[in-house]
């Protein structure tokens, strides 16, 4: 398996953007890789009830209901609209 962070970090990013947040204009995106060289994509996604789902989340469920149960690694991109000049502050995690 060859492990390119670079390109994982722009899926990261990717799945960011089509996150679903309009509470908490919170925006994530997770890529997560499996030991046999796939990679699983989520994002967030907020709705109006009590409960919303985080983007680590949803890569984890999607890789484990493919079957898959041997990890490598996470990336998780995340940022905040910022009100006054929209720009996003950004933070990425390599776990």
């Amino acid at each position: 398996m060859k492990i390119n962070l670079a390109d994982d970090m722009k899926l990261a990013l990717n799945a960011r953007n089509r996150s679903y947040s309009p509470y908490f204009n919170f925006a994530v995106g997770a890529v997560l890789m499996c030991k046999n060289g796939k990679r699983y994509i989520g994002c967030n996604i907020e709705n109006g009830g009590i409960q919303a789902i985080c983007a680590e989340r949803v890569a984890f469920l999607k890789a484990i209901s493919e079957g898959e149960k041997e990890f490598e690694y996470i990336i998780v991109a995340r940022g905040r609209i910022k009100k006054r000049n929209n720009k996003r502050m950004l933070t990425l995690w390599i776990l």
